[in-house]
């Protein structure tokens, strides 16, 4: 397949700064398109391991035609992918989630089913070939979002669902037949329907696994710390006001984007017009957002949804978008600041450390681009 670059510049020094703080300027960062897969019904891309290769393959869920499904990096450098069918006719899918649910060290797929009312699971067998489990179908009334993530940090995947009723993050039992408890986050929710999607990343290095809100309906993301000490995790939102991101859409952790040592960068998606938009984290669980986007979107069609993650294995992180103007693309990460110095290692898994100490930050009011 041939691939047809186009660059996107990230303009050098395009940071605003919070409450009157300077803000360090990076390098010019350059973004290049690569169109990989003709995908007119992908809506929601995410990255993840799924054949147990040692690169990041593509999982998709197609809402139009009901169907759930992954994209093999064949190459391992994102010049070459081959679709592979995971479900057929799982009707109203609305989002799909990587991760290893059993616990037997590959990766698992989960789903949300707005017409089913439903999560599903299906198993991996190592190969990348997976059977839908029917152990775990529950029943969750206006289900829209599904996310996995380690809330407890136990070393085990739990999963975070927007419905309904609110942001749920439902508990695993750790254990080769995966099961799993909801325990309702009111606090996260806010009003009706103002939460989409929620994800888990250590923002603020510390150990424990915080959590990030987007909410459309308020132009803005939440990041929730971690409060760790009690019998179960508690939350505190840092800022009090959140940070404003209007008609945001998704929100991925990026790790260290900008390679500045600080591991917790984020990449956000704008809806309309569509657009990717980095947020540079301190270390500390502060962002600034960089004036200019990392990419804009080519065509009219809007983003749905991205994920960040090393797709060309050259330890520096691109992102994948799903364009709903008919294709599967990921933007390949060739700043001059990214490929700066030796290849950084893959972290290691977070263990629990004492929590750093809270520091105030008040966000930047950033006009719309």
């Amino acid at each position: 397949m041939t691939l047809r670059p186009h660059a996107f510049l990230f303009v050098a020094g395009a940071l605003v700064a919070a409450a009157g703080l300077a803000a360090a300027a990076p390098e010019a960062m350059t973004f290049v398109r690569h169109e990989v897969a003709a995908a007119p019904d992908v809506d929601f891309a995410r990255l993840g391991d799924l054949d147990g290769d040692g690169d990041l393959d593509i999982l998709v869920g197609e809402m139009a035609q009901n169907d759930i499904a992954w994209w093999e990096n064949a190459a391992g450098d994102g010049t070459r992918f081959v679709e592979h069918e995971i479900e057929r006719g799982y009707d109203g899918v609305h989002a799909v989630s990587p991760g290893d649910m059993d616990g037997d060290g590959d990766v698992d797929v989960v789903a949300a089913s707005t017409a089913r009312h439903r999560l599903g699971l299906w198993l991996n067998d190592g190969r990348g070939k997976f059977a839908v489990f029917s152990g775990f179908t529950p029943f969750v009334r206006g289900i829209s979002f599904v996310e996995t993530a380690d809330v407890n940090d136990d070393g085990a995947l739990d999963l975070l669902t927007v419905a309904e009723d609110g942001v749920s993050w439902w508990l695993s039992n750790g254990q080769p037949i995966p099961a799993f408890e909801p325990i309702p986050l009111p606090e996260l929710a806010g009003p009706v329907g103002a939460v989409t999607r929620v994800a888990g990343a250590d923002v603020d290095g510390d150990g424990h696994t915080d959590l990030i809100t987007v909410n459309p309906a308020a132009d803005r993301f939440d990041v929730w710390r971690q409060v760790p000490g009690g019998l179960l995790p508690a939350f505190e939102r840092t800022p009090a006001a959140g940070y404003r991101e209007p008609d945001v859409a998704d929100i991925r952790f990026a790790g260290d984007l900008d390679r500045d040592t600080a591991d917790d960068d984020l990449v956000a998606l704008r809806a309309r017009p569509s657009r990717a938009l980095g947020w540079m984290g301190d270390g500390s669980g502060e962002f600034v957002r960089a004036l200019v986007p990392l990419a804009r979107a080519p065509g009219r069609g809007p983003w749905t949804a991205l994920d960040a993650g090393d797709i060309d294995g050259d330890d520096v992180i691109d992102f994948v978008v799903a364009e709903v103007d008919g294709k599967l693309s990921w933007y390949e990460n060739q700043s001059a600041l990214a490929t700066q110095g030796p290849p950084r290692a893959t972290p290691p898994p977070a263990t629990p450390n004492p929590a750093l100490p809270h520091r105030a930050f008040l966000p930047a009011t950033l006009a719309d681009e």
